[in-house]
């Protein structure tokens, strides 16, 4: 689980070198993951999920896949 927590931070790290790059070109950006499941919405924030909530959003919560399947 940790691993997997970590990875969603260096991704989340990528991403936001990418899409400062892609600002800078004026192009748009695409992120690979959507909100809110990014890091920076869950784990980074002041405010960010913990304790049991994160646990039922970890285990509940269904994301789309790009070919939007769940």
């Amino acid at each position: 689980m940790l691993t997997c927590i970590l990875f969603l931070k260096f991704l989340d790290d990528m991403e936001k070198i990418r899409e400062a790059e892609t600002e800078l070109k004026g192009e748009k950006f695409n992120p690979v993951i959507e909100k809110p499941y990014r890091w920076r919405d869950w784990g980074a924030a002041e405010d960010g999920i913990t304790g049991d909530e994160l646990i039922a959003f970890i285990n509940n919560d269904e994301t789309m896949r790009p070919d939007e399947t769940r």
